[in-house]
């Protein structure tokens, strides 16, 4: 910075005894501080603001550039004009600016800076840095930042920000370093991804960042997706006759609801010497048998296997006192059945439908009713294959099929396999791996379906997961991650194939969850933190076999921060689950087609659970149309959860011109093939033999995911395909052709718009056919593309042509504006030279009009209003008073014009800033920014330096009076 301060002294005289005025001082001018290494043709704004004046006195600014190639400058009167800087030489230049700042009284300073500029020939691209990639949890601010990117050449940056994959979220500023936005709500661990692009201007580089987004515990996750049922509960002390004081973890459930506990409760004058099994399905619980009723029973939960089945029995593992032996025990609030095995019976869980019991006996693997035949069923095995002993417990399904794990010791640990059992068949071995990989498996609960799958929970070395497996293999139903931190053991499985285990916590304590195979974020059904009646979890115990049943419900054993018990049912909202799907809220008698809520919105909210399932049971026969309403989102994947009643598995799905194969248990993803998902589609090709009844709320259901943010209210709607018939409901696709832009040839356009096409799933009859051919106005035209189908359905589609003005290079050689006081008797004089682009179809204002703006005034003056006066056209507007608009307009052959305008209202415009000129001459336009010299107090003039000529052409070249 160099400073130079100019001194001017007044000497004043008085006479007599005139006090003396006080001395005027000079202004202080600071120019800012130099710039350096930046790029040509960019725009850069000089900053004067720190100037000051000693005594108060306003104090005004004139910049000028003194040395280096010529740059432009716009308000140069201005505390912070602009510049754009010029091309520069290949090795740079540095352009050197003065300020001088003046005081009213005439004193002044000046103060210099430097721009050193580089040639774009010596630049190198920025370093992008996204920052790194971070975890949060639902409704955290989250802050990206770039502010780690550099430049080899010290250039500034510029940042754009885009979302790249994961739910759509709004970031506060795309274009800073540092934007942030707020973590959507979602199901289970969520990917987010942001790409920063970073310029200088010139070059630009991007770099990627990845938020991943955890359900939060403190909004009670579970409560978005399931209701408590409270089964029994534990009383604080002193305790009354009768009340439970502590339960068991061992529960199971069945297709009623009913749950199936053991617990210790008051009798008496001792506070636990009660013992017993009881079933509840809330409101109301019936013993089924406790030591008071029958002291020669006894049980301790290190042996306690329990089961109910769908008639209410239960069945149980307990010690008889009297003979030592450890039989089982059936009962459903009657006299108990005592069953014994000729062997000893080892481990025994659960109860099917058929009243089989599955243990082991000796070396027997058995399957029996437990009643009328003690030993049918038994399946031996070689000792060498495996030791019983040490194995999980036996699990039996309705099928009359049986399963369990077993270890097969070696040097290198136990190689674990599921043997699965079916009368008169050779047992099929599902090979899982070593226990230096999965460690210790064999005391886990697996999970068993109607189905011959299972499933199982584990936290070995490195397998650390929870695991689906049938005959085709084994699929990963969670992980380790952000959100689970260990498997414990004990997982359910019902026949849609959903599996409910249980996990610590990354962010502490425990919960239950539902997950499904290879697809889809896992759902909370409850975790330590929920609130229960008002009372917060503390501990949840593990699960068993049954702890899950079709229709999604799950026995749960809580305890709470005060150590109180309750055992629980959690009841999934409709359409949590397959088994609880949304059924038509409308009459399916009347034949209309069946409206269905989607589920999985945020009260309150709008927005979709990111990776929720909502799942559907409409009565069909063999295929049926599904389509949403105009708020509804896009519809993303939709799911067979389980293959049909008679094993039907492989169907159809339409949509557009697309026919895929929908396998079940696979989710089919329609934005594999439309980015953007689908608003309909058919799923047809049911066997008709699954003689799926309307009335069977499991029939058939549907699992659809959605893409987008939507508004409560949003509606999926499905119509039947009557057997025997195809219903045809969906329109042909029709593609437009390309949207086209072209510039005018005339007042009309001619436009070669194309073909389009359509493609239908029967066959289009007619069209696709345009709404217009042309020729075409100047702006946009949108052209709709209708084509039908045999059935009556109409497609179409839009194509939009826009015709733009014919662009001239228009100048502008001298400018002068004068603001009056007084609403509207400003006055503005431009004269200027337009050279047309060769497309023009050339200037001729008798036919054409002639529009011309400045900032906020515009006036067109209509076709035939000029008079051709030799070599140009002339138009003056009727001598009215008062007067306002354009006076005077001339348009010489040459391109050369002058503009006259007088009585308008200027007030609007900020002359501080370089303003916006154009002239539009039917379809050809130009447009020029003019920076105006407002030094002056009201009077504003700008004069370009190049050539041009001065000659009348019947305007006045005096001043404004």
């Amino acid at each position: 910075m160099k400073i130079k301060i100019i001194k001017v002294i007044l000497l004043c005289l008085f006479l007599g005894a005139n006090p003396v005025q006080a001395q005027n001082n000079p202004p202080v001018a600071n120019a800012g501080a130099d710039i350096s290494s930046i790029l040509e043709f960019l725009a850069i704004g000089l900053d004067g603001t720190v100037s000051f004046d000693p005594d108060g006195d306003s104090i005004s600014f004139s910049w000028a550039q003194i040395s280096g190639t010529p740059a432009l400058i716009f308000g140069p009167a201005s505390s912070t004009p602009t510049v754009i800087l010029p091309d520069v030489p290949a090795g740079g230049d540095t352009l050197v600016f003065e300020l001088t700042v003046t005081d009213p009284g005439g004193l002044f300073s000046t103060d210099t800076m430097d721009i050193t500029v580089r040639d774009q020939t010596n630049n190198s691209a920025p370093i992008p840095d996204a920052g790194p990639n971070q975890t949060v949890t639902s409704g955290a601010t989250v802050q990206l930042d770039a502010s780690g990117s550099t430049d080899p050449d010290g250039d500034l940056l510029v940042f754009t920000w885009n979302q790249t994959a994961g739910p759509a979220v709004v970031l506060s500023n795309v274009f800073i370093a540092n934007p942030d936005f707020t973590a959507p709500v979602v199901a289970g661990p969520t990917d987010v991804t942001f790409e920063v692009s970073v310029s200088d201007s010139l070059l630009a580089n991007t770099a990627s960042v990845t938020i991943t987004i955890n359900p939060s515990a403190s909004t009670g996750t579970g409560s978005d997706f399931y209701d408590y049922t409270i089964i029994a509960e534990s009383d604080s002390s002193p305790l009354n006759d009768g009340d439970f004081s502590s339960f068991h973890p061992d529960i199971s459930i069945n297709e009623n609801g009913e749950i199936a506990f053991s617990g210790s409760f008051k009798e008496g004058a001792s506070d636990t010497a009660g013992k017993g099994i009881f079933k509840g399905v809330g409101g109301s619980l019936t013993p089924i048998w406790t030591n008071m009723v029958d002291p020669n029973i006894a049980f301790t939960p290190s042996v306690l296997g329990l089961g109910i089945n769908d008639d209410g029995t239960i069945a149980f593992q307990a010690q008889n006192l009297i003979s030592g032996q450890f039989p089982i025990y059936l009962g459903d609030g009657g006299p108990l059945v005592e069953f014994n095995s000729p062997t000893s019976i080892i481990r025994s869980v659960g109860i099917n439908n058929n009243g089989q019991i599955p243990f082991y006996a000796g070396d027997l693997f058995v399957l029996s009713d437990g009643v009328t035949a003690p030993t049918l069923g038994g399946l031996p095995q070689s000792p060498d294959i495996f030791t019983p002993r040490t194995n999980g417990f036996p699990v039996i399904n309705d099928e009359n099929q049986g399963a369990f794990m077993s270890g097969l010791g070696s040097g290198g640990g136990t190689d674990y396999s599921i043997f699965l059992y079916e009368l008169g068949e050779t047992p099929q071995q599902l090979t899982i791996g070593n226990s230096s990989n999965w460690g210790a498996l064999s005391l886990g609960f697996l999970g068993f379906n109607n189905a011959g799958a299972v499933s199982f929970s584990s936290d070995g070395p490195l397998e650390k997961k929870v695991v689906f497996a049938n005959e085709t293999g084994i699929s990963t139903v969670a992980e380790v991650n952000d959100v689970f931190s260990v498997f414990t053991q004990g997982t359910s499985l019902n026949d849609f194939n959903v599996v409910a285990f249980r996990s610590g916590l990354v962010s502490g304590g425990d919960g239950v969850f539902v997950g499904f195979p290879n697809f889809d974020p896992s759902l909370s059904v409850i975790s330590t933190n929920d609130f229960i009646d008002g009372k917060s979890i503390f501990q949840i115990s593990e699960l068993s076999t049954r702890s899950l049943n079709n229709k999604g419900q799950v026995a749960l054993h809580v305890v709470f921060d005060d150590l109180s018990e309750n055992i629980v049912r959690a009841d999934p909202k409709p359409g949590v689950t397959p088994g609880t799907p949304i059924l038509p809220s409308n009459d399916i008698s009347t034949g209309d087609p069946f409206e269905l809520v989607i589920c999985g919105v945020v009260a309150g909210t709008g927005q979709i659970i990111s990776g929720f399932r909502c799942f559907f049971d409409p009565p069909i026969a063999t295929g049926y149309d599904y389509w949403v309403n105009d708020i509804s989102p896009n519809i993303e994947s939709v799911l067979i959860p389980a293959p049909l009643p008679q094993g039907d598995d492989t169907f159809e799905v339409v949509f557009g011109s697309h026919v895929e194969v929908l396998s079940a248990m696979t989710p089919f993803f329609f934005t594999d093939f439309v980015p953007e998902g689908v608003r309909e589609f058919t799923i047809r090709g049911i066997d008709e033999a699954e003689m799926l009844s309307p009335t069977d709320g499991a029939a058939f259901v549907t699992g659809l995911t959605f893409v987008e943010v939507t508004a409560e209210g949003s509606i999926l709607f499905m119509d039947p395909i009557v057997e025997g018939e195809e219903v045809d409901n969906i329109p042909p696709v029709v593609t437009p052709p390309a949207d086209i832009i072209v510039q005018a040839t005339g007042t009309l356009t001619a436009v070669d718009i194309g073909t389009a096409t359509a493609i239908d799933n029967v066959g289009v009859v007619s069209g696709p056919s345009p709404s217009t051919t042309g020729p075409f106005p100047l702006g946009t035209t949108t052209i709709v593309w209708t084509a039908s189908d045999a059935a009556g359905n109409i497609g179409t589609a839009t194509q939009n042509v826009t015709v733009t003005a014919t662009g001239f290079d228009l100048k502008v050689f001298w400018a002068r504006a004068k603001l009056r006081p007084g609403p509207s008797d400003d006055k503005f004089k431009v004269r200027g030279n337009l050279i047309l682009d060769a497309a023009s179809d050339g200037i001729d204002p008798v036919n054409e009009s002639v529009t011309f703006t400045l900032g906020t005034f515009s006036e067109t003056i209509s076709s035939g209003s000029f008079v051709r006066k030799n070599n140009r056209w002339v138009y003056k507007a009727p001598q009215t008073k008062p007067f306002s608009g354009i006076k005077q307009m001339v348009l010489r052959d040459n391109g050369k014009y002058k503009i006259k305008v007088k009585g308008i209202d200027l007030s609007g415009i900020d002359f501080s800033n370089p303003v916006l000129f154009s002239i539009q001459v039917a379809n050809d336009r130009g447009e020029f920014m003019i920076p105006f010299d407002n030094s002056k107090p009201r009077v504003k003039k700008f004069v370009q330096t190049a050539d041009h000529n001065d000659e009348d052409d019947e305007l006045d070249e005096d001043e404004f009076e």
